[in-house]
């Protein structure tokens, strides 16, 4: 049974002296028991195993994470030492693709397995203006992974770092505690960020029963703020490279292609090789703090915990047209790195690299199926469990789909092409349709196809010449319109909005049913 948004959310904010006197004088000791437990963990050695016996689950979904600037996919800065050494123990997804280029829409496919299509409300054309809360929304029916490990009788607990995954559109589904990041307070850098979220969730496990069965999902949102702050970088880990010499227009719209935003600007003439250096450091900063909560989790006695690192989406240097930025649907802001430690009574092989095709979508039912779970009706996504154990084996699925952002359209993805079929900007503001288009008012705006070959050696980005496979493109195109058609379709029957000329049809309903894109109806009592 799901919890109501009262039980679950938890908000957390940091206490000035002043107000924890007051809130600890009212008597609320559980907050004062959480700030003990955040000064201990802060402590050198921290506190003492706990010899856990319980299975847990631990989800970290980073926001602009790029598969290409990481140890395990083979680049040359050795940024995440700390995500390798997961893949030591476990395995890495090496050509995984988001959903989306957005934070809801990508978050919305790891909690639910589900296309995040479906979390677009349908609103009826004489909606006007109306605000990012009404038009999204995870409807109640979409499964939720959260909820699958909570009706297993694991606890379960998400701890959130940006204040756009509030859980009124539907996130907090599933959880009995929701930490959530409130945007409008004064808060400094100790308020959020892995660090912050690393010793709530120690402290969270620490206060769960010894032999408790947990699940925990996390959200990071240190890379998307690290450009924002160049104040805080600190030392040069990593030089710029001499080839990227080029130092990018500043203009004052908020989102533009081939110039900077000012408000994403750090000051000064900085090259493009610069910012990908500092990319780079905060990247490396940043999996030194993941690797300082793996040993602590290490230090509880989890021998049962499987772990897993997902990037949400990536981030632009200028190979699509952003930088500093995403919202495009190449490379550069879709492929993402996955990365998952076995529990150590796991029996799969450790230390590889699963070359096939894997989608955000397969997160969650890859978890459950780990966790012993049965997978749920409804859920778009695929086990990647059969790639874990047979790496060299068929590959478990052929295609997956990606949309959203700034361009209307969709890109399919194979184990070899990435292709794009989009009108370019037309999400955008008239100041981000003028820098793709030259002017804000263009008298046409026509589909554009792009296909990269990613065994070509060729870069990322969506600017280089597109594959001549012609054919190939036609056939991914057929097949994201089919995709597409059927999330409409799913979208409607899931949100069944009353004001529709036409609402689903029972033979529609059982249609959606029979492709497994709608749970099945619960069974009578």
């Amino acid at each position: 049974m799901l919890l109501t948004r009262t039980l679950l959310r938890h908000r957390h904010r940091r206490l000035s002296a002043l107000c924890a006197g007051l809130l600890l004088g009212l008597g609320l000791a559980g907050c004062a028991e959480e700030t003990r437990g955040a000064m201990q963990d802060s402590e050198v050695g921290g506190a003492p195993p706990r010899g856990h016996g319980g299975r847990g689950v631990l989800v970290i979904a980073i926001d602009s994470l790029r598969a290409d600037h990481t140890t395990p996919s083979g680049y040359d800065r050795n940024t995440t030492p700390a995500l390798a050494g997961l893949v030591a123990e476990g395995a890495a997804l090496v050509q995984t693709f988001s959903t989306g280029p957005e934070m809801t829409s990508s978050h919305t496919a790891l909690l639910t397995g589900c296309d995040p299509v479906i979390g677009r409300q349908p609103l009826p054309d004489d909606a006007g203006a109306f605000s990012p809360s009404r038009r999204w929304l995870i409807p109640d029916q979409t499964p939720s992974l959260a909820a699958e490990y909570l009706a297993a009788g694991y606890a379960t607990a998400c701890f959130v770092d940006h204040s756009w995954l509030a859980p009124e559109l539907g996130f907090y589904r599933g959880f009995e505690r929701y930490d959530e990041f409130e945007g409008g307070l004064e808060v400094d850098e100790n308020d959020f960020g892995a660090a912050q979220l690393g010793r709530r969730v120690l402290n969270w496990i620490r206060s769960l029963d010894r032999d408790r069965d947990w699940f925990a999902y996390v959200q990071v949102s240190d890379l998307e703020r690290s450009l924002r702050h160049e104040e805080e970088r600190r030392t040069n880990f990593f030089e710029a490279r001499p080839e990227l010499t080029e130092v990018p227009p500043v203009v004052e719209a908020d989102r533009a292609f081939f110039a900077i935003p000012r408000r994403l600007w750090s000051g000064g003439p900085r090259t493009v090789g610069e910012y990908e250096a500092a990319y780079d450091e905060y990247l490396r900063r940043l999996d030194s703090k993941l690797g300082r909560l793996f040993a602590r989790l290490d230090a509880l006695g989890l021998d049962d915990l499987t772990i897993c690192v997902v990037g949400t989406y990536g981030m632009g240097f200028g190979e699509s047209g952003l930088y500093l930025d995403h919202g495009t649907l190449s490379d550069v802001d879709l492929h993402v790195p996955l990365v998952i430690r076995f529990p150590r009574s796991s029996q799969l092989p450790r230390g590889q690299l699963a070359r096939g095709l894997a989608s955000t979508l397969d997160v969650a039912p890859t978890l459950l199926e780990l966790s012993g779970i049965e997978r749920p009706s409804g859920m778009h996504g695929v086990s990647q469990v059969p790639a874990l154990s047979l790496p060299d084996g068929p590959p478990v699925r052929e295609v997956c789909f990606s949309t959203g952002g700034v361009s209307s359209g969709f890109a399919v993805h194979d184990r070899r092409y990435s292709y794009q079929s989009t009108v370019h900007a037309i999400r955008g503001d008239a100041d981000l349709v003028a820098s793709w288009y030259g002017t804000p008012y263009p008298a046409k705006r026509d589909r554009r196809r792009h296909m990269r070959d990613r065994e070509s050696g060729a870069g990322p980005g969506d600017l280089e010449q597109s594959s001549p496979n012609l054919e190939r493109a036609d056939e991914l195109q057929k097949l994201g319109d089919a995709w597409y058609s059927w999330m409409e379709r799913t979208r409607l029957a899931l949100h069944n909005p009353p004001w529709v000329t036409r609402p689903t049809s029972e033979r529609e309903l059982a249609e959606l049913r029979r492709r497994g894109l709608i749970p099945e109806p619960e069974p009578e009592r």
